[in-house]
């Protein structure tokens, strides 16, 4: 191997030097076979297999398999949204009846404190909601 072409090979623990794949069909076809050829080509190799191995991860991460296998079964994907659309639509419903008792309780409380400027405002409004709805809200 001549002095010029081992001068960008460096030792695989050590930071390596990036072949060009000109550089290493080259260094593979016209050199002799030696130690350090076939530790730039496993370094290389060993750079290359890393760089895979980040992008699978990558992928993986994205989730773009699940994606795509969504995207090929739109029938699938119509189901997928229906369900989330109910489920949006019964957390809702759940969360406003819940808002609304809590805020029955509050004004109940304010009542009784007989506010001056909305106590009469309350009294009314709570009056309309046990005429109109049936449920005694006023204790």
């Amino acid at each position: 191997m001549k002095k010029k072409d081992a001068e960008h090979l460096t030792h695989p623990e050590k930071e390596q030097a990036i072949l060009s794949p000109e550089e290493l069909e080259k260094l593979f076809y016209e050199t002799p076979l030696s130690i350090e050829k076939l530790e730039a080509i496993d370094s290389q190799l060993n750079a290359v297999e890393k760089k895979l191995l980040w992008i699978l991860a990558y992928l993986q991460k994205l989730k773009l398999r699940d994606y795509l296998l969504l995207m090929e079964r739109p029938a699938y994907l119509m189901w997928v949204n229906f369900l989330g659309g109910i489920a949006r639509g019964v957390g809702i419903a759940i969360g406003f009846t819940v808002l609304g008792a809590v805020a029955v309780i509050i004004l109940q409380r304010m009542e009784v404190l007989n506010l001056p400027f909305i106590g009469h405002f309350i009294s009314e409004l709570l009056t309309y909601i046990d005429v109109n709805t049936g449920i005694n809200v006023i204790r």
